[in-house]
């Protein structure tokens, strides 16, 4: 719990949203997609790299769909190496 504690804010809000929406669903048999919005991650690539191994985690476990809005270069290149679906808005 102290590590939970220990994170910042908006990775805490992350996880919140994250096991809030694995109840949302089930109340309507599978739910909809989870969206975030551009969530605060601290520097480096190893917070991107947990972060994708979470959500990649949560969408086999549930069978539900992530769409995540960002422009954090890194992630994004970290998403295309794992050829995950990726859209860009022009």
């Amino acid at each position: 719990m102290s590590f939970f504690m220990d994170a910042p804010p908006s990775l805490r809000y992350l996880a919140a949203r994250l096991a809030l929406s694995q109840f949302q669903g089930q109340e309507e048999g599978r739910g909809g997609p989870l969206l975030l919005i551009e969530p605060a991650l601290m520097a480096g690539s190893s917070p991107r790299e947990h972060l994708l191994n979470a959500l990649e985690e949560w969408t086999l476990e549930t069978g539900r769909q992530v769409v995540y809005f960002t422009e954090d270069e890194s992630l994004i290149g970290l998403a295309q190496a794992r050829k995950m679906n990726l859209y860009g808005m022009a």
